[in-house]
C-alpha cells in the first residue's frame, strides 16, 4: 500500500482528465467516469492524512505516559532521601545571636546595649506559637492562635476571652499586663507540652526545669528587669527547639507506620 499522495499528487489529482487523450467522440462519455475516479482519489488521500495525523497523536501521547513513569521512577528512588528530610527543623530555625534567641533569624528579649523593636520580638513570639500549633498537641487549657505578630491565646472554655502575644512602647497604666497574662498561658502550654514529651519519650525531656511563670528559675514575665526576662525567652525557646525534634521524630514514625 503506497501512500495516495506518492502516487497521485494533488496538483496532478486535481487536473486529471483522460477525456484529453481521447477521441472527441468519446469525451462525453469519459467525463463523469474521470470526475467519479479523481473524487476518489481525493477521498483516499483525506483518508491517509487522517489516519496519520491520529498516528502521531498516539506515538506523542505513548510518549508522554513513558516520560511521565520514568519522573515517577525517579521520585520513588529518592523517596529514602525526602523522608529524612526534617521539615519542621528548616521551617522553623531555632538559634541564638549574642544574648538573644533566635526563632527564624528574629530576636526574642531586649537588652540595654542591644534594643531590640518590638515589632520584632512580637513576630518572633507569634513564630514560636507556630510551632507549638505545628507539634499536634492538643492542648488542654488555652487554645493556640498564631497570627504573625499578631498572636493571641484564648482560653479552652471560654472562646471570647483574647490574651494578645504581643506588646509595644506605648504609655500604660499598668505596663504589660495583657502581655503578661499571654506570657502566663505560653509558659502553661509549653509546660504542658513537655510534660508530655517526657511521658512519651523520657530521653527528649526539655533540658531546663520548668514551672509555673518560670525556666531555670527565671521569671518569663516582662519586667523593668528586661536583661532577664531576655535570658529566661533564651532557655524558654531552648526548651522549644526539643519540641521541635519530638515533633519531627514522632512525624517520622507516624509517617513509616502509614508506610508499612
Amino acid at each position: 500500500h503506497f501512500p495516495v499522495h506518492f502516487l497521485f499528487p494533488a496538483n496532478f489529482v486535481h487536473k486529471l482528465s483522460f477525456s484529453q487523450f481521447l477521441p472527441t467522440r468519446l469525451k462525453m462519455t469519459c467525463e463523469p467516469a474521470c470526475r467519479r475516479f479523481r473524487t476518489y482519489i481525493l477521498a483516499l488521500r483525506q483518508r491517509w492524512l487522517y489516519e496519520n495525523q491520529m498516528m502521531d497523536m498516539r506515538c506523542y501521547e505513548e510518549q508522554e505516559q513513558r516520560m511521565a513513569c520514568h519522573a515517577m521512577l525517579r521520585w520513588v528512588s529518592k523517596r529514602g532521601e525526602i523522608s529524612r528530610v526534617n521539615v519542621l527543623n528548616d521551617c522553623f530555625n531555632i538559634w541564638h545571636a549574642g544574648p538573644f534567641a533566635t526563632a527564624n533569624g528574629l530576636r526574642v528579649g531586649r537588652h540595654p546595649l542591644h534594643q531590640v523593636q518590638w515589632s520584632e520580638i512580637n513576630a518572633a513570639l507569634g513564630d514560636i506559637l507556630l510551632i507549638m500549633k505545628t507539634a499536634r498537641f492538643n492542648f488542654s487549657r488555652y487554645i493556640l492562635l498564631p497570627m504573625g505578630n499578631h498572636s493571641k491565646l484564648s482560653p479552652a472554655d471560654d472562646n471570647r476571652t483574647h490574651y494578645c502575644l504581643y506588646t509595644d512602647d506605648s504609655f500604660s497604666i499598668l505596663p504589660k499586663r495583657h502581655f503578661n497574662q499571654a506570657m502566663s498561658a505560653f509558659f502553661a502550654c509549653a509546660k504542658e507540652l513537655g510534660n508530655f514529651m517526657e511521658t512519651c519519650d523520657p530521653v527528649l525531656r526539655y533540658p531546663y526545669e520548668m514551672s509555673s511563670n518560670k525556666v531555670n528559675s527565671l521569671s518569663g514575665l516582662h519586667t523593668s528587669d528586661e536583661e532577664t526576662w531576655t535570658r529566661a525567652m533564651k532557655f524558654l525557646l531552648t526548651n522549644i527547639k526539643w519540641a521541635v525534634v519530638w515533633a519531627a521524630k514522632h512525624a517520622t514514625e507516624r509517617t513509616q507506620c502509614d508506610a508499612n
